[in-house]
């Protein structure tokens, strides 16, 4: 019995992407891809230079709407 995959979760890989959006296109994958916050928000640390950068980056990300 041939299980198949439901969801691939993964950080932003941009040939994994690509792959599963061959596969969808040809019938060969019908699951779901997410992304993996936790780990892009790692990478993303990573390539700031500085911890200033990186304050700021969290500025934007969890700045309040204006309603």
């Amino acid at each position: 019995m041939k299980k198949e995959v439901k969801v691939v979760i993964s950080d932003e890989d941009h040939a994994l992407s690509a792959a599963l959006r061959n596969l969808k296109r040809d019938n060969e994958f019908e699951g779901v891809h997410l992304l993996d916050c936790f780990h892009i928000l790692k990478n993303i640390k990573k390539k700031l230079k500085s911890k200033e950068h990186w304050s700021l980056f969290k500025e934007l990300v969890y700045q309040e709407t204006k309603e």
